[in-house]
């Protein structure tokens, strides 16, 4: 009788309790939502970050440049599927009036960024690159695509992971950046 309790256990008892605990790791990881990344920056400044002008190869003080402006980043590359599925809603944001986008183009060639923004059009005030993800690093990204709103003070304020919706431009951003062009 023990015998059959052990193999029956082996058997049958240990696979369901392991599929059981992959079954709800799977279920927990797939309800996780990638825009709501914890970000160590939210109301902190953003970091000192010098990087080359895409279209002058000369190196820019990311804060002097955007200081004063209510300012969104968004971190993309021509490598990345969801920057490209995102990309009609970025030139659709840098229609809106009052919006200073600019962008940094992560872990990609100049070359290829040139080539994507003379190709698709280019809605950023300011392109930026950071070929070795060491702003990136900075910035504490995950990945790309992700965007950042900082305040006039230099303040970062939002963080979104992932590729933007509509509906996240109408009921975050816009919103966001409408209260924080009326501080003072």
């Amino acid at each position: 009788m023990k015998r059959f309790k052990k193999i029956f256990t082996i058997r049958y008892i240990l696979p369901l309790s392991l599929l059981l605990l992959v079954g709800y790791l799977l279920l927990v990881s797939l309800s996780n939502d990638p825009s709501k990344l914890p970000s160590a920056l939210k109301n902190k400044p953003l970091p000192t970050l010098t990087l080359k002008e895409i279209f002058s190869d000369r190196p820019e003080s990311i804060a002097q440049t955007i200081q004063g402006q209510v300012t969104i980043i968004n971190i993309w590359s021509t490598w990345c599927p969801s920057c490209k599925t995102e990309y009609p809603l970025i030139k659709k944001l840098a229609k809106e009036p009052h919006i200073n986008l600019t962008s940094i183009v992560y872990k990609d060639s100049r070359s290829r960024a040139l080539t994507w923004l003379s190709k698709n059009g280019n809605p950023y005030q300011h392109v930026w690159l950071d070929e070795d993800g060491s702003a990136g690093i900075e910035l504490g990204i995950y990945g790309t695509p992700e965007l950042f709103i900082v305040d006039k003070q230099g303040i970062v304020r939002y963080r979104y992971a992932g590729a933007i919706r509509t509906t996240t431009i109408e009921n975050n951003i816009l919103p966001l950046v409408g209260q924080l062009l009326n501080e003072q």
